[in-house]
């Protein structure tokens, strides 16, 4: 049975074999280790939950293969979120169609795509978070990563007010 792929998810498999190779040959040490008051790099969690060291035979499977957690993420969505060509070509659609909105466009969709950055600039007093600031960031860059999840408290998860960013921090 031959399957015929539209053309643009076809022009989509060169970005996601480069993701993936990239992913493949990057070591732990390659993982940005910035940290603000709230937030640590991923770079930073790979130290100890990282498969590189042999004394970690838990974060190897019977194979020994590595299947320790910085080594999936780093591939995933979540990783990759501040990153993600599609999702910035949406806000930029956005903010061309809506110049007045700019501001809050960039800080809504930057909740989920950059949270420790902008969760950490609002922490900070800022009154919203841009695309500008996120690409001077390195923790923002560094996507939804590890001390983001771990964070995240449960008094509102799963509830609508949670959604589009509306989690909490503790």
């Amino acid at each position: 049975m031959s399957r015929h792929f539209p053309a643009p998810l076809l022009a989509l498999l060169p970005f996601v074999l480069g993701l993936v190779l990239m992913a493949a040959s990057h070591r732990s040490t390659d993982l940005p280790r910035d940290q603000s008051r709230l937030f640590s790099a991923s770079g930073n969690c790979a130290t100890c939950h990282s498969a590189e060291t042999p004394d970690r035979p838990a974060l190897r499977n019977l194979q020994g293969e590595d299947v320790s957690p910085p080594s999936y993420w780093r591939s995933t969505m979540m990783a990759n979120a501040a990153k993600d060509p599609f999702w910035r070509a949406k806000v930029s659609a956005e903010v061309a169609a809506n110049p007045h909105l700019q501001a809050a466009i960039e800080d809504k969709c930057t909740r989920c795509h950059a949270p420790m950055g902008r969760t950490q600039a609002v922490e900070d007093g800022a009154a919203g978070y841009t695309m500008a600031e996120m690409e001077m960031d390195p923790l923002a860059l560094d996507g939804v990563s590890c001390t983001v999840c771990h964070q995240i408290l449960p008094d509102n998860l799963g509830t609508d007010e949670s959604f589009s960013g509306g989690y909490q921090i503790g």
